[in-house]
């Protein structure tokens, strides 16, 4: 991070961000940064996978830093543990599907619109 802070400063780079930083390891980046802010930090969140929500992204609201979301789909399979986007004809689908047939979008869209909100 002090290097990055280096880039910085010499106007190599305009910004810093991460990827996956806990609250911990972005208020570690930053202390690191000194006087550069931490602008963005890339995170996985999806339907399956809120856990941001605890404290990733009340912190970052609270110091500024952008959420950049990733995987709105869970399109990892290789990834222990992940369902996927919910199969046709399973009650997460189906839930996803009548939300779109209000509004004429699709499950798909449905799901986007949550993660953008």
């Amino acid at each position: 991070m002090a290097a990055m802070a280096e880039l910085v400063n010499k106007g190599l780079v305009k910004y810093v961000g991460v990827s996956n930083f806990s609250t911990h390891l972005m208020q570690e980046a930053q202390y690191h940064l000194g006087s550069v802010p931490l602008v963005c930090n890339q995170v996985a969140y999806h339907l399956n996978d809120r856990d941001i929500e605890r404290e990733v992204l009340p912190f970052a609201k609270k110091h500024g830093i952008t959420n950049m979301r990733y995987s709105p789909f869970e399109y990892a399979p290789y990834v222990f543990g992940a369902k996927g986007f919910p199969k046709v004809g399973s009650q997460e689908r189906k839930v996803l599907e009548s939300i779109g047939a209000k509004y004429g979008k699709t499950a798909y869209q449905v799901a986007l619109n949550w993660v953008l909100r």
